[in-house]
């Protein structure tokens, strides 16, 4: 596959993942409120999902790493997301949507990530290619996404978003599909033991932690974003246009 090629497939499929991440993260303390989750519960929920996330993301690269590659790892959480997505629409009570949340976030959290470390696998191989132009489609999926999805959240109803999540995770995983590039696999491939030597290092185990604790936080304080709008008399679409200018407010593009 040319490079120019290569180079318009990750710009479309980075704009689809993330404005995928718009349908879930920025509406879920909306999706909350629907189902009457109290604040306590909400932030439950959040810790979670931060939790859930810490615990994933390490299977899913020991399984990038070790069995099958990166592209077949994205591909397959797209996938399998697509269609647990639709969970949230069925679970009605507290202990369903935390149900819900744990099968989602468990094959979600990864796909981000590990769909960067595929790009540095091109980017190694494919000078033209620059990561801060990759990722600065990205910022644009999502903020796109989030204006556009508060507005139909307010005509509709807060399942448009998952059903677009749906959509664009679809489209996305096909997009990458056609991508036709074989990611480098590791000459060591790391063992069980690995593992188990790196969750003896104190440091580690501290710096995870603070990782933990950092998103929920960062979680809780978007989802009380949700809470002042409404407090102040706006509504879900003025929640798009918030995430909208935190999306594309410039960043340093490295």
């Amino acid at each position: 596959m040319k490079h120019g090629l290569i180079k318009q497939n990750l710009l479309i499929v980075y704009f689809l993942a993330y404005g995928g991440l718009a349908c879930y993260f920025p509406f879920l303390a909306v999706y909350f409120n629907s189902r009457g989750l109290t604040y306590i519960q909400s932030g439950i929920a959040f810790s979670l999902i931060s939790l859930t996330s810490i615990l994933a993301q390490p299977i899913m690269g020991y399984i990038a790493d070790k069995y099958i590659s990166k592209k077949q790892v994205i591909l397959l959480n797209m996938l399998i997301c697509s269609i647990l997505i639709y969970f949230y629409i069925f679970a009605h009570s507290f202990y369903s949507i935390i149900w819900a949340i744990l099968f989602f976030i468990f094959f979600h959290s990864s796909i981000l990530s590990i769909l960067d470390a595929y790009f540095y696998d091109i980017s190694d191989n494919v000078s033209a290619i620059n990561f801060g132009e990759i990722r600065l489609m990205g910022s644009i999926g999502f903020a796109v996404v989030s204006m556009l999805l508060g507005s139909l959240i307010l005509r509709y109803s807060i399942h448009i978003s998952f059903f677009m999540l749906s959509v664009l995770y679809l489209c996305a995983a096909f997009i990458l599909s056609r991508l036709d590039y074989k990611s480098t696999r590791n000459m060591i491939r790391p063992a069980v033991s690995d593992i188990v030597e790196v969750l003896k290092n104190d440091r580690f185990i501290l710096f995870i932690l603070s990782v933990m604790v950092l998103n929920i936080v960062l979680s809780a304080s978007n989802s009380y974003i949700v809470t002042l709008i409404e407090a102040t008399g706006g509504n879900v679409a003025v929640l798009g246009i918030v995430w909208f200018a935190s999306a594309i407010t410039p960043k340093k593009i490295w």
